[in-house]
């Protein structure tokens, strides 16, 4: 009798994400030595990384500057915050249903005045 193999995933991160879509900026430097810039938005965010979708893919490996523009917490509040990070880029996706980057960092927290 053929041995039944589990169906179950293992979840191996060790911070909770959340669905939090917010406006990304990203910076690199690619294979030619070129400074890149362009703007994604978050699909899932941690304090330890994050998931950004796309168009432009920096390459698996390189070191990305992250500047996270979260959305507001409360209604007619113009101040707004962002998180910064340096990451790296563990991971790229170019399907049409998921095409982005994941990232892992660690997140720094900066307010921006109005």
């Amino acid at each position: 009798m053929p041995a039944c193999r589990s169906q179950t995933t293992v979840e191996r991160r060790k911070t909770i994400r959340f669905n939090l879509p917010a406006t990304v900026i990203y910076r690199w430097e690619d294979l030619s030595g070129q400074q890149q810039v362009s703007i994604g938005d978050t699909r899932d965010i941690s304090i330890s990384g994050a998931f950004v979708v796309c168009f432009r893919l920096p390459t698996v490996g390189t070191i990305v500057s992250l500047e996270v523009h979260l959305p507001a917490v409360e209604q007619n509040v113009v101040r707004q915050m962002t998180l910064q990070a340096e990451a790296r880029v563990i991971r790229t996706s170019d399907t049409t249903a998921d095409r982005g980057f994941a990232v892992t960092s660690h997140f720094e927290l900066e307010r921006l005045s109005s």
